[in-house]
């Protein structure tokens, strides 16, 4: 896990990878990696890819994963070993299909991880405004008598929804789940100690 937070911290390290990785979008050759994911387990993965893109200072991939025949959606920040299909280089190795959107797989920095867990979010009516801004149509936006603004929402990241929460500032708060909350007191505490 070390060596993907490392990677993750440099934007450098993360552009030229996926330069090298939109290079096999184009020419439509299968890249293999070593992929840590966020609970720190590593496996190696053969994918065809069908588009990168950028999204919260960070890389990613999305592509057709060949062993779990399902398009899933990748951190470039969290390769490793990545290499792309050199034989016979003027032959595609696949066809991505005519109804992807690479659009279709960009989530929010939270909505990335194995496991999905259902969360809401409160905007206060000082803050409701924000809300369909931010929330960039994932999840559902329930308008309260009040003025707030419940956002029902997957997250698969709990640790990074508690920072989105910390960095979007005053006047979002974690409702549920409880785990979500534990995880918004450890970071506050983490903020706090750092600097105080």
């Amino acid at each position: 896990m070390a060596v993907a937070e490392l990677v993750e911290e440099s934007s450098a390290d993360q552009a030229a990878v996926a330069r090298e990785l939109a290079e096999a979008v184009q020419s439509r050759k299968g890249v293999t990696f070593g992929y840590t994911n966020s609970a720190g387990e590593r496996k190696c993965h053969d994918v065809e890819p069908y588009g990168v893109f950028f999204r919260e200072g960070r890389w990613y991939l999305a592509g057709r994963d060949r062993a779990l025949d399902d398009v899933r959606t990748y951190a470039v920040a969290r390769m490793e070993d990545v290499t792309v299909n050199a034989a016979r280089p003027r032959t595609p190795d696949f066809e991505r299909p005519a109804d992807f959107d690479v659009r279709d797989h960009e989530r929010l920095p939270f909505q990335y991880g194995p496991v999905a867990v259902p969360t809401v979010l409160r905007f206060d009516s000082n803050t409701a405004w924000r809300a369909a801004r931010l929330a960039r149509g994932r999840g559902t936006l329930d308008e309260q008598p009040d003025g707030s603004v419940l956002w029902n929402v997957e997250a698969r990241d709990l640790r990074r929804l508690a920072a989105w929460l910390i960095d979007e500032g005053p006047g979002i708060s974690a409702v549920a789940p409880p785990q979500l909350l534990d995880a918004l007191r450890s970071g506050l505490g983490q903020v706090i100690a750092a600097h105080g």
